[in-house]
């Protein structure tokens, strides 16, 4: 019976530790949240995505001057700002994003992606 409960334990750090691995091959940060300029900063790891869903909340109302990339949906209404890539490969990008009246307070940002080596969608807030 010890054995099986050890067992058991082993196999749920294994699953466990291969979910953060999973969770970690996208990453996003802020770089810039206050003022005008907003900068992210996204990481995409070793085996990338097909595509990858980048979302930025910001206050309702602001106005998006400009953003580089372009974003695919900006809605001032709703304070989302919404970027789509295709055909990703490792590496960095940054989103910049201007904004009017400057941001008093950090944006919130959301990642979406399916997990290559899985199969399974992914969500990660920065």
């Amino acid at each position: 019976m010890k054995k099986h409960i050890i067992f058991l334990f082993a196999s749920l750090l294994f699953l466990l530790s291969g979910h953060s691995a999973i969770a970690q091959q996208v990453s996003g940060k802020f770089l810039t949240t206050k003022g005008n300029i907003i900068k992210a900063h996204i990481v995409i790891k070793n085996q990338a995505p097909q595509s990858l869903i980048v979302e930025q909340r910001i206050p309702k109302g602001t106005k998006v001057l400009s953003t580089k990339p372009a974003a695919q949906k900006i809605s001032s209404s709703s304070g989302m700002v919404k970027w789509l890539f295709k055909n990703l490969s490792a590496g960095d990008q940054i989103l910049t994003m201007k904004v009017s009246p400057p941001l008093q307070k950090k944006p919130r940002g959301v990642l979406r992606y399916i997990d290559p080596a899985t199969g399974k969608s992914v969500e990660k807030r920065f």
